[in-house]
């Protein structure tokens, strides 16, 4: 079965374990805490300059969905 695409807009909300049945596991991950010590983690899926994605998680939660390139 081919995973779906991620959407910009689509995928806000979801959690970890929804992410990882729409479009499978990352290939690798970044944790960090924003200026409000807000635990912030991006998965990325893909490798410049070939269609990189970043899934954003604050929280449990996606709050940002980018493509590159658009």
């Amino acid at each position: 079965m081919k995973k779906s695409d991620p959407g910009e807009n689509r995928d806000r909300g979801m959690d970890r374990e929804e992410v990882i049945a729409a479009i499978g596991k990352p290939e690798h991950k970044v944790r960090e805490r924003d200026a409000d010590g807000n635990d912030i983690e991006d998965w990325i899926y893909g490798q410049p300059p070939s269609k990189t994605v970043f899934v954003r998680f604050t929280g449990n939660r996606v709050t940002s969905v980018k493509q590159f390139p658009q």
